[in-house]
């Protein structure tokens, strides 16, 4: 069955090459890929590069090329900093780009991939339609090595960049990078609390995928296998994280899964608030992400009864959570947020009824319409409410 299963997932999706440092085999040949680019675009973190040990691996895999380092951009990439990467690919005119690092990197090297290889400007970036986007063809190799376990860039088609101080969503499918490097090693350097919060944002994209009005058989299959490796590891990732490279590998593993779940379905209401959470109180994505997700099964079996077909597969991501933790999932989360030390009382992180009403105001839309039911003001409103309280 799983062999079924997967010959017709690589049939229906489109070929993207992953290596995994885990295995020699696979290693090696991604050494000798590499050794093909003489001229390289590297797009890196900046500390981040040489504390998760980045920088020694690429000395090491292109001794023999000539790398140009492109790192002025922040966490948000800008338009006008992902504008300035291009200009660097068109002046040395790389034979790959490749991107080291988190979530905001590999996006960022999405974009610049994207604009570098269809000469495009920042206006056909955010006017083009669909279609214009998805008639665009890559020139050169973009290759993802991810840095945190949590994100799934590497596997999506899409980005994010801001313009004035307003985040916009870019996709289309050749945004794809045609070559992912997994190594946990890269991932030993973050602290306990950035592996909570990237674990959580996979596990969150892996749920909330399952649930989207637009999945199917790939995206759920990605995401209950996202899941079960998060559940196994979680506790290892979280609790020793400099020491932890089995589970740092499962965990990376689980972070692609969700990645290629989500890039099919795309996220929902957890996401869709969490962008808005994250502005106003400076919490990291998967702390702001982590922080509904539990009330959104409390909300969904509140509702269950009467919309009991559009939530079935909102039941069957419960119970097969059920099955594999032994808790209730909104019980799991929470208690696992508390075990992680990420705040989830409403009222010590400063979320008074004003700055709830206003986060529903300024929810993400297009994450929204993926949601499985439809959510009213108010219902949003008491999700907030149903988050535990510590007594």
């Amino acid at each position: 069955m799983f062999h079924a299963i997967n010959s017709k997932i690589n049939k229906l999706v489109r070929n993207q090459i992953i290596y995994s440092a885990n295995d020699d085999a696979s290693s090696r040949k991604f050494r000798v890929e590499l050794k093909k680019f003489n001229k390289v675009l590297l797009i890196t973190g900046k500390s981040s590069y040489i504390k998760s040990g980045s920088q020694k691996l690429i000395q090491g895999l292109l001794q023999d090329s000539t790398i140009t380092v492109f790192n002025e951009f922040d966490v948000n990439p800008d338009i006008d900093q992902i504008k300035l990467g291009s200009e660097v690919a068109k002046n040395i005119n790389p034979d790959a780009i490749i991107a080291i690092g988190g979530g905001s990197v590999i996006d960022a090297a999405k974009i610049i991939h994207t604009m570098f290889s269809n000469d495009l400007d920042e206006k056909q970036i955010f006017e083009s339609n669909q279609d214009q986007l998805y008639s665009l063809r890559p020139l050169i190799p973009l290759i993802a090595i991810p840095t945190t376990a949590g994100t799934g860039s590497e596997s999506t088609h899409f980005a994010v960049l801001y313009k004035n101080n307003k985040k916009f969503s870019v996709g289309t499918r050749k945004m794809l990078p045609s070559i992912v490097y997994l190594d946990s090693d890269l991932c030993l350097s973050n602290s306990s609390y950035q592996n909570a919060c990237s674990g959580f944002d996979a596990l969150a994209q892996a749920i909330e995928s399952y649930w989207s009005k637009n999945s199917n058989f790939i995206s759920r299959y990605y995401s209950k296998k996202s899941i079960q490796l998060i559940l196994e590891n979680f506790d290892t990732m979280v609790s020793n994280p400099s020491k932890s490279y089995l589970s740092s590998m499962n965990m990376l593993n689980a972070s692609n899964y969700a990645g290629k779940a989500i890039n099919i379905t795309k996220t929902t209401g957890p996401h869709a608030l969490s962008y808005g959470i994250t502005k106003s109180l400076s919490l990291p994505h998967g702390h702001a992400v982590a922080l509904t997700l539990g009330a959104f099964f409390i909300m969904h079996n509140l509702l269950f009864d009467g919309q009991k077909k559009q939530l079935k597969k909102f039941k069957e991501i419960e119970n097969f959570i059920f099955k594999q933790s032994g808790r209730k999932a909104s019980e799991y989360l929470y208690e696992k947020m508390g075990e992680f030390k990420m705040e989830f009382d409403i009222k010590n992180l400063g979320l008074n009824e004003e700055k709830i009403e206003s986060l529903i105001k300024e929810i993400n839309l297009e994450r929204m319409s993926n949601h499985p039911i439809k959510l009213n003001a108010m219902q949003l409103k008491q999700i907030f409410f149903l988050i535990p309280r510590k007594s």
